[in-house]
């Protein structure tokens, strides 16, 4: 039952980076396109037909394969698979917030005329650039730290392991 659990606590951040991937697919366009001539470089590549759904292909496929491997090969070691897992989605949030860090200043770059007229649209896309990178931040710490230390308590948030360190500290 213990890959069954890392599986359960584990899928719902693998549905959330997958929704995040398309947000900032979304940005990669946005800057791409709001440039002038389309999407060019990166923006071109990652907005390419098909990317989003292979790389989600390839992701849960590797994921399923390390829970099915886990669960199915007893000589594998519950905690190689509970490293695995949070090395994989280390991984994907830091690609996340490497891709937001590179068009989030393009794309408010080119939404400065926008901010200083202070456009709602222009307010709301970099609140949530904003906001998207602190996610991403997070988690990638949570996870780097849930795999330093191989305590699934990490992968909670910060702000709760501090809390709940904390609580039991004062006990």
């Amino acid at each position: 039952s213990l890959p069954a659990c890392i599986f359960s606590r584990t899928l719902p951040d693998m549905c959330f980076a997958s929704a995040f991937s398309l947000l900032v697919l979304f940005y990669a366009q946005l800057a791409g396109t709001a440039s002038g001539g389309g999407p060019q470089g990166l923006s071109y590549i990652l907005t390419r037909r098909r990317l989003f759904q292979t790389a989600n292909i390839i992701v849960y496929a590797i994921y399923t394969f390390l829970f099915i491997f886990t669960a199915f090969v007893p000589h594998v070691p519950y905690a190689l698979f509970q490293t695995c897992i949070w090395s994989m989605l280390c991984f994907i949030y830091a690609a996340l917030l490497g891709t937001l860090s590179y068009f989030g200043p393009q794309l408010l770059k080119l939404l400065r005329p926008s901010l200083a007229r202070r456009s709602a649209l222009a307010m709301r896309l970099s609140t949530t650039c904003i906001v998207c990178a602190a996610v991403f931040l997070s988690r990638t710490v949570c996870f780097a730290i849930a795999v330093y230390d191989t305590d699934y308590k990490s992968t909670h948030g910060i702000v709760a392991s501090a809390i709940s360190s904390h609580a039991y500290q004062d006990r």
